[in-house]
């Protein structure tokens, strides 16, 4: 009696998902859609899309090595690959699970409303990061500077994209924020930029003689180009101090090196103007006391 009733309440249960497998969700046309059917293609589209990122990871490299591409042409290449196997991922499960394209009609007023309250901000990332992958005013490598945040591009996706910040830190941007915002790309054209330093000299200082010994530091780093050529500026009078100007031009490949070698320059500017009696200013203010 325990194995007749095991029996049919097993075989209730297999009944049971049978209906639920088969069960008619819309008919459009001559096309019905089963829950089956959506099972299917969402199995085949959660794979597909798995294997898709492997496959075309492996393949820009291949494309990458075989063309000596460089690395930020090489995330474009491959992002633009994944996006078409998006597409094809897609269109092979809806094929395979016999879903027709006509669905997407059907239920196209729906999916607008959808779209429009739950998912406009990754649909405006998804565009802004097709929009830098064609356009490329940033790439893997670059230095960059964007609301606030300085660091290097690690790589671009569909939704953001990864800056490392000086602290190596992975900080994370929405792509629309380099389309909506003013971005600052260090490394764009060149990897040759202009740097400036200002220092605050005291009032009496020898201003000719100041010039010549602060360019004279900036001799002493060999970081710094000779073409263009550095160049110091008196550019006025503070209220507390003679304001000078260094300009000269480096060769960017890091923030950190960019910093670090300007640091050692303002070590050697405070050493020089020390040894030549040169006094850096500092804020003064002058109190008259009136006896009545």
């Amino acid at each position: 009696m325990m194995e007749m009733s095991l029996q049919n309440y097993l075989e209730k249960i297999g009944s049971s998902l049978d209906k639920i497998w088969g069960f008619e969700i819309v008919s459009v046309g001559d096309n019905i859609i089963r829950v089956s059917n959506l099972s299917i293609a969402l199995l085949v589209l959660i794979f597909g899309l798995i294997g898709a990122s492997k496959l075309t990871s492996l393949l820009a490299k291949s494309i990458s090595k075989r063309f000596q591409i460089k690395d930020s042409a090489s995330s474009t290449v491959e992002s633009a690959l994944y996006y078409l196997s998006i597409v094809f991922v897609l269109f092979f499960a809806l094929n395979i699970s016999n879903i027709p394209l006509k669905i997407f009609t059907l239920f196209g007023g729906a999916l607008a409303v959808g779209l429009g309250f739950g998912s406009q901000n990754i649909l405006k990332n998804f565009i802004s990061g097709v929009i830098l992958l064609i356009e490329r005013p940033i790439g893997v490598g670059d230095i960059v500077e964007v609301g606030g945040i300085m660091g290097t591009v690690g790589k671009i996706g569909s939704r953001s994209t990864s800056i490392i910040s000086v602290d190596n830190i992975d900080i994370i941007v929405p792509n629309s924020a380099f389309l909506e915002n003013n971005v600052i790309n260090w490394t764009l054209r060149d990897q040759k930029v202009r740097r400036c330093i200002t220092v605050g000299l005291a009032y009496g200082s020898d201003t000719e003689k100041a010039e010549k010994v602060l360019l004279s530091c900036v001799e002493q780093i060999d970081a710094i180009v000779d073409y263009p050529a550095p160049f110091v500026l008196f550019r006025g009078f503070g209220d507390s101090s003679l304001n000078f100007e260094i300009y000269f031009w480096i060769y960017i490949y890091a923030p950190q090196g960019m910093l670090k070698m300007e640091s050692k320059l303002r070590h050697i500017i405070n050493k020089e103007l020390a040894k030549e009696g040169i006094v850096i200013a500092f804020p003064q203010l002058d109190v008259h006391m009136k006896q009545s």
